[in-house]
């Protein structure tokens, strides 16, 4: 179990609004800039739909990343709600966005025989899985790929990415990724480890069954 004090969370939370309102504003300029022009009458009727096109993309980002954003404060803050379920990981790995991976790198999933699952929040697992897939993405030599590996144990699931890194150490926004990755496992009652290895990406993280306690 994950032990991080009010004092660590509060630098947690004060991390994620300055890294928000940083990324927030590109998608929010962008529809300010058009909504202007269109108010003004600068845009060509054939430019138009283009116009709506690239405000409703960026309105939908800056939804995505307000939801986000809203998550990653319950986690710090231990104000998340869980809906367990039981999840299989062959089926988890085909809603997961791989765009992060797959623009960079290769992904290689290997999956143990037999049927690896856990009873978690599927959502949250999600979430968890696609975060440390970007980060380690982030991170891959270029002509490298991640491997990524799953395993059932004794009402558990045991995960590992490893990939050959560009450097031996995590960037602060890494950091901050992983350190709400390591709450956001905790959260589903399990646990995140980083490996010690020089120039390697690796990432391990176990997750037991979830039990209730009320």
């Amino acid at each position: 179990m994950v032990t991080v004090g009010p004092a660590e969370r509060l630098e947690l939370l004060a991390a994620l609004m300055r890294r928000f309102n940083h990324e927030f504003r590109t998608p929010l300029n962008t529809i300010v800039g058009w909504g202007h022009l269109l108010q003004q009458g600068s845009v060509d009727p054939e430019r138009s739909a283009h116009a709506a096109s690239v405000i409703a993309r960026n309105a939908r980002q800056q939804s995505a990343m307000l939801e986000g954003f809203v998550e990653d404060g319950r986690i710090i803050v231990e104000q998340v709600s869980l809906q367990p379920e039981r999840v299989r990981f062959d089926e988890l790995m085909r809603q997961i966005d791989r765009s992060m991976v797959t623009s960079r790198t290769d992904l290689r999933v290997h999956i143990d025989a037999g049927d690896v699952s856990v009873v978690t929040d599927r959502r949250l697992l999600q979430r968890l899985l696609e975060r440390l897939l970007a980060v380690v993405a982030g991170r891959t030599q270029l002509g490298q790929a991640i491997d990524l590996s799953a395993s059932g144990e004794a009402g558990a699931l045991s995960l590992t990415l490893v990939t050959a890194a560009v450097a031996d150490d995590w960037t602060e926004n890494d950091q901050l990724e992983l350190r709400i990755g390591t709450l956001t496992a905790a959260a589903l009652g399990g646990t995140l480890r980083l490996s010690a290895q020089a120039e390697a990406a690796a990432i391990r993280v176990w997750l037991p069954d979830f039990v209730r306690t009320n």
